[in-house]
């Protein structure tokens, strides 16, 4: 999570309610200004590179491409 450019927190915990209340997870916050600047790049190179996605079960197959075929005949 990268929000104020001072700080960055980073781990495996998910914003839900059960991973800060019955799951072990991990968050670490970080203040150290190149991890947080490094952070940033990443997180904006990133973002520069994402495209939208159609999570509807023919836009996930269609985004898999001819392996989304063949998973979905296995099932």
């Amino acid at each position: 999570m990268y929000a104020d450019g001072a700080r960055a927190i980073v781990g495996s915990i998910n914003l839900a309610p059960g991973s800060f209340n019955s799951r072990r997870e991990l968050a670490i916050e970080v203040r150290d200004q190149d991890v947080v600047d490094r952070i940033h790049k990443l997180v904006h190179h990133d973002w520069k590179n994402s495209r939208p996605m159609d999570l509807s079960d023919d836009g996930l197959i269609a985004d898999l491409g001819d392996k989304g075929r063949e998973i979905v005949s296995a099932v």
